[in-house]
């Protein structure tokens, strides 16, 4: 028997009425892409740090020029 906790309280799912059972289907495609942006973002920032890397190990070098210290790219 499958149910569903609201604000602390328990419900049978088969005991809701179509339109609560249409939002609890709702509700578990929203918390699916929910978990797909946020693996898709944790993938597009790892590319990130990796592209600013290899930029970062690309750029000429200047012996009188300290190393850039900050880890964020900026683009102007």
């Amino acid at each position: 028997m499958a149910t569903i906790k609201v604000d602390d309280k328990e419900y049978n799912i088969e005991d809701l009425n179509d339109v609560a059972k249409t939002q609890i289907m709702n509700l578990q495609h929203v918390e699916r892409k929910i978990n797909e942006l946020r693996s898709e973002i944790a993938m597009l920032n790892a590319a990130k740090e990796y592209y600013t890397l290899v930029l970062k190990s690309n750029l000429p070098k200047d012996e009188t020029e300290s190393a850039v210290s900050d880890d964020t790219v900026k683009f102007s």
